[in-house]
């Protein structure tokens, strides 16, 4: 029985059962009814006791809107986070069983109007390799959250098995947020959720572009107000960690033409609504990269690309679409963008990459597992904001990998709205670029995954293609674009999947000798969209969320494909911008 399905039992026996809900395809029309009933209330002096039933809402959505959550879970300690209907005292209760017949803790903590009633608890004392339940209440009254649920890791020494799932980019405008569903039926240890978990600068639902505290903060109320994203944070703790849209698109945390004011907003409201530890730095307070350890298989390190990242090198190419050349050869190259994509940038800062380099090197972890806002992987096209920009750093840490011999690292990386497996990214530096100096002493993998919630690859190429050439061609031509594209990283990678229209997320399975396998999970955007399939499948306890592709992370990759599809992209060269003098 997975946890969500043991909350779900749990449910019913308080009557709280979140399938009493109308199912998804039907929900609209209800709320509609419902605010009708209520906007009506005042003018025809309807008994306030009346207008309360005809609105009501399950116990636990009634204040408690954004519901619970778990994170950064330890063997022996866990984040527990809620957003309270009111300010004041909270009753939070944590039990071995779902019944709360066996209550380990009870507190009293406390939410303030300075942290927009959120509460993101530290609970230690907690035994290894236990499955607890926790729930909080208003003090004051009768009002109860719902009940999420965590399992502790295994002791720092135990060899143990590892279940999880990863995946990132989440934006309210393609709510509702059906996947979620799907992962909270996962029977897994923990949910990674990693990257533009919330789309602050994208209007959705209402809400405008963020530029404010209280702006940030409605952001991610919206965001943990989907019912399918509140199952998911009750069912498995989370990981978080953020990328660009978290504050807006593309922005470099380090530049010194930042709005600070904005940005520091944006990351206290992060820290408010997810529940992740304070690195208690006076120096750094907003800092995200941390280690967390699985027993003796797994070390996570989860990388902040965007807090200590310098500008790239965008404004001084010109957004050149292809600057080095990698599609269109020396018919887009561009010579002096290409020398400035060389130049030194950091974009992990120099203490953060000092940590990871020694955590890497000390690290006694059978896997360790790099979690990473952008890929690694090269990808040559409009490199400024990945790593392709960010080139001697990158060079850095693969050197320093290859160099001292560490086996295990495993990357994983959302933010490209696609899916995308490399069996090793040093194959070509190795094969293409002698400067990195690499001997090809490990293989470093990388798995790209996405999105979970928001428009896929292919949907943002249809849209751009059709900017350009109209509608009614897009299709055909953004079909051989991308087709001839995927051929050429393919062949310079020799990546063995590319799969641009894909909603979802991994399953990461991790034995405890260390061996890694996954499987992609996901859906064509369509059926996910309101009136498609999704929501009838989700009424009759199905999923369009499918298996669509497994792996083993040390199978041999196939032979290397040769096909060279340049002429196919030559195109673009159309799109090569005038360089600003």
């Amino acid at each position: 029985m997975t946890p969500a399905s043991i909350i779900s039992q749990h449910a019913r026996s308080l009557d709280l059962r979140r399938d009493s809900r109308p199912a998804l395809s039907d929900r609209p029309r209800r709320m509609r009814t419902q605010r009708r009933l209520c906007s009506m209330a005042p003018h025809c002096a309807i008994p306030a006791a009346l207008v309360a039933a005809c609105c009501a809402l399950p116990l636990y959505a009634q204040g408690f809107d954004a519901g619970v959550a778990s994170g950064d879970v330890m063997h022996n300690a866990a984040i527990l986070w809620t957003r309270s209907p009111v300010e004041g005292p909270l009753t939070l209760r944590v039990a071995r069983d779902a019944d709360f017949t066996d209550v380990v803790l009870t507190r009293s903590v406390t939410s303030s109007a300075d942290r927009d009633r959120t509460v993101s608890e530290p609970v230690d004392g907690l035994s290894p390799q236990t499955r607890y339940w926790y729930d909080f209440a208003v003090e004051a009254d009768s009002r109860r959250s719902r009940v999420g649920t965590f399992r502790t890791a295994p002791p720092p020494d135990a060899a143990a098995p590892l279940r999880f799932i990863f995946s990132g980019d989440s934006n309210y405008a393609s709510a509702p947020m059906i996947a979620f569903d799907a992962v909270a039926r996962e029977e897994a240890d923990l949910f990674l959720w990693f990257g533009d978990t919330i789309y602050a600068d994208v209007p959705a639902g209402g809400l405008g572009v963020a530029q404010t505290l209280d702006d940030y903060r409605r952001k991610y109320a919206q965001m943990l107000g989907d019912s399918a994203v509140q199952s998911a944070l009750a069912a498995l703790p989370v990981l978080v960690g953020w990328d660009d849209h978290e504050v807006f698109n593309d922005y470099a945390g380090a530049d010194p033409r930042l709005p600070r004011t904005r940005r520091d907003e944006a990351y206290r409201a992060f820290f408010e609504y997810l529940p992740i530890s304070s690195a208690g730095d006076p120096a750094d307070p907003f800092r995200t990269w941390r280690s967390v350890r699985f027993g003796s298989t797994v070390e996570f390190f989860l990388l902040d690309g965007r807090q200590y990242r310098e500008p790239s090198a965008a404004a001084d190419c010109g957004a050149a679409v292809d600057p080095q050349g990698f599609v269109g050869g020396p018919l887009l190259r561009d010579g002096d963008c290409a020398d400035a994509l060389d130049d030194p940038r950091t974009m992990l800062g120099a203490a953060q990459l000092d940590w990871l380099l020694t955590g890497l090197r000390n690290s006694t972890a059978r896997v360790k597992f790099i979690v990473n806002n952008v890929p690694m992987t090269y990808l040559g096209v409009a490199p400024y904001d990945r790593w392709d920009g960010y080139d001697r750093e990158r060079r850095t840490i693969l050197h320093f990998i290859d160099s001292h011999a560490i086996r295990g690292v495993v990357i994983l990386t959302t933010d490209i709205h696609a899916n995308l497996y490399n069996p090793d990214v040093t194959h070509f530096f190795r094969r293409q670029r002698p400067d990195y100096g690499l001997r090809g002493r490990v293989a470093i993998p990388e798995l790209i995954v996405g999105p979970i919630g928001n428009e896929t690859a292919r949907q943002s190429a249809d849209e751009v293609v059709s900017g350009l050439i109209g509608a009614p061609r897009a299709g055909v031509f953004a079909g051989f674009a991308e087709a001839a594209f995927a051929a050429l990283i393919t062949s310079a990678n020799r990546l063995q999947l590319v799969e641009p229209n894909r909603v979802g997320y991994a399953v990461i399975e991790v034995s405890a000798a260390g061996d890694v396998s996954f499987r992609l999970r996901g859906a064509a955007p369509d059926l996910l969209a309101e009136g498609g399939a999704a929501p009838d499948l989700l009424a009759e306890g199905g999923s369009a969320v499918t298996e669509y592709y497994a792996a083993r992370v040390d199978a041999p990759p196939p032979p290397p494909c040769f096909l060279l599809p340049m002429l196919a992209l030559a195109p673009l060269a159309l799109l090569r911008p005038r360089r600003r003098n």
